[in-house]
């Protein structure tokens, strides 16, 4: 369907680069955005690999897990002679809920930091500059 005779409407002068310019400025927004976003992640799981880490350390103490691993060191021949009871109780005493969430923080550390680091640069992009 053709419409014969119809003539479009020119655009103002500017229109392009104004559109341009403001999708350009929206986008360093959002840019901006994520990258706070990331970098309040990167914080808060440094936090949380920071507690789990003195938990992992409190918990340990009071289980009496370092009682037995010093075992290992001080008296070898006698941890080598019951070696399954040796680890038995080694494992028994490991505080593990402290140390998933040591690990589970440093995790998220290292992952929320990539991706920090990559809005970063893309904010730095020579395109990207107002």
């Amino acid at each position: 369907m053709s419409r014969k005779g119809f003539i479009a409407p020119e655009a103002p002068a500017g229109m392009a680069g104004r559109i341009i310019g403001r999708i350009e400025e929206e986008r360093r927004g959002l840019l901006v955005r994520r990258a706070w976003t990331w970098g309040l992640a990167l914080g808060a799981s440094g936090t949380l690999a920071g507690y789990g880490w003195f938990a992992t350390e409190a918990q340990a103490a009071h289980s009496g897990f370092f009682t037995f691993a010093s075992l290992f060191f001080s008296n070898f021949s006698a941890a080598a002679a019951n070696f399954s009871d040796f680890f038995l109780s080694v494992a028994e005493t490991f505080p593990v809920f402290a140390a998933a969430l040591f690990l589970s923080g440093v995790f998220f550390a290292v992952w929320s930091a990539a991706r920090f680091a990559r809005e970063i640069s893309l904010l730095r992009h020579p395109a990207l500059r107002p």
